[in-house]
């Protein structure tokens, strides 16, 4: 009995550590922004909208960098809004990100913060 607890717990713990491990990897990128847009998710009657907003930018490589600007209670940002708001294309930012791109979930690095580089 003792090891199906085990187990089950163990299972637990990987899928918590799954869950948060993307949302707490802080790192910087500076890019410059080729394309803003945003997504609108579906919603029920009565419901909010789910916006999405994806910043598209290449950095100093060339590399091409997709960016979601999305609130987060984990990093206590709800200001996803007024942060879509200051970005502008053509403009050059260091993008305080935290996650992965993983394609097939269509997930990306969510912006936590952005500044003008120095």
């Amino acid at each position: 009995m003792k090891k199906y607890l085990y187990i089950a717990i163990a299972v637990v713990v990987f899928f918590f550590i799954c869950w948060i491990f993307p949302k707490v990897n802080r790192r910087t990128v500076t890019a410059t922004v080729n394309k803003t847009e945003r997504i609108r998710g579906s919603v029920k009657q009565g419901e909010q909208h789910n916006d999405k907003y994806l910043i598209y930018a290449l950095d100093a490589n060339n590399k091409p960098h997709t960016f979601q600007n999305t609130d987060t209670w984990i990093w206590f940002k709800f200001n996803s809004s007024d942060v879509y708001a200051e970005i502008q294309d053509g403009k050059k930012y260091d993008f305080s990100i935290v996650g992965f791109r993983i394609p097939f979930l269509s997930m990306y690095p969510n912006i936590i913060s952005v500044s003008k580089p120095e």
